[in-house]
């Protein structure tokens, strides 16, 4: 009867704790020389691994750039004596693979055929040959590396200011330039001046100042160099207020009228009890006059400097007759 796994595992240990010291000493040494014995008899024998090659492609960085990481390893299927192969997997003494490649041809065609590596491999291997064809095409796109200046703003339309409030100053911006590198592609798709992103930025503040980040969008931080990192954006906000006046023009033509008009204005708080109703003046543009049903275009004479013409609203067309 032959005896199952688990039974031999049991009279081994058996014999084991029943041995006497010396027998216990003797039988570890025949164990670690047998095991010994058939390690090295493995390694005699021809083997095929996959093993993890260094590799290193060489190209004219100071004038071009990849788009994609480039590979610091390649797997390989190799073929030779279990020592050579160990030998491989443990880097001992191996020479990495140098392939030279050519950027505008990379633009071209953003692989590199798989012919033309396996030829440079097999020049670097030593002792063992490739067993199985690669796996994988090496792909990775490249551009040339392109410098550019640009001018750095804000939009002031897009702040996320509280409820009736606006910018009143010029948006200070330092440094107002930043000097980027990168893929001329992307570099040169980049629009001038940039606006800087900063819908997600509450302003809160009626005297707002704060550092921010400089990130460039489009572009992966990886493939970017930039001479500013950081950006200081100061500016002044106030509140507005919306009113409500009765004004009115006098006409003399076809008979004397007095035509009232209501207008609605959009001032700064702090400023509001400057403006009188007298400092808005109404005119009829009889050019614009329309005899079929008596009405007339009305335009806006003079406003008071604390209302922006575009913040001055009333009925452009009223009947004259």
């Amino acid at each position: 009867m032959i005896p199952t796994v688990k039974r031999v595992i049991y009279n081994i240990g058996y014999l084991i704790i029943h041995m006497d010291r010396k027998n216990v000493q003797t039988f570890l040494v025949c164990i670690v020389v047998a095991t010994t014995l058939w390690v090295f008899n493995y390694l005699q024998k021809e083997k095929s691994e996959q093993v993890s090659y260094p590799i290193t492609f060489r190209f004219n960085d100071k004038k071009y750039m990849a788009l994609d990481t480039i590979p610091k390893n390649i797997s390989l299927s190799l073929k030779g004596s279990g020592w050579q192969i160990l030998r491989k997997m443990l880097r001992f003494g191996i020479k990495p693979i140098v392939m030279d490649i050519s950027p505008e041809s990379q633009m071209k065609q953003p692989y590199l055929p798989k012919n033309e590596l396996e030829d440079e491999i097999q020049k670097v291997l030593q002792h063992v040959k490739m067993d199985k064809p690669l796996k994988d095409t090496i792909k990775f796109a490249m551009d040339h590396r392109y410098k550019r200046v640009l001018h750095l703003a804000v939009d002031s339309l897009k702040l996320d200011l509280p409820r009736d409030h606006r910018v009143i100053s010029a948006v200070k911006i330092y440094p107002e330039l930043v000097a980027i590198e990168g893929p001329k592609k992307l570099v040169k798709a980049l629009p001038n001046p940039y606006t800087l992103d900063m819908t997600n930025v509450k302003v809160r503040e009626e005297q707002f100042k704060k550092t921010f980040q400089i990130e460039i969008r489009g572009i992966r931080p990886d493939l970017l160099i930039q001479d500013e990192k950081n950006v200081s954006i100061s500016f002044e906000t106030a509140r507005f207020v919306q009113k409500t006046i009765k004004i009115g023009i006098n006409i003399t033509t076809p008979k004397p009228r007095f035509i009232p008009i209501q207008l609605n204005y959009i001032v700064r708080e702090s400023e509001a009890d400057k403006v009188q109703a007298s400092d808005f003046v109404l005119e009829i543009d009889w050019s614009e006059y329309q005899k079929k049903d008596g009405t007339a275009i009305i335009r806006l004479k003079t406003h008071p400097r604390e209302v922006l013409k575009q913040d001055v609203f009333f009925l452009k067309r009223v009947k004259v007759e």
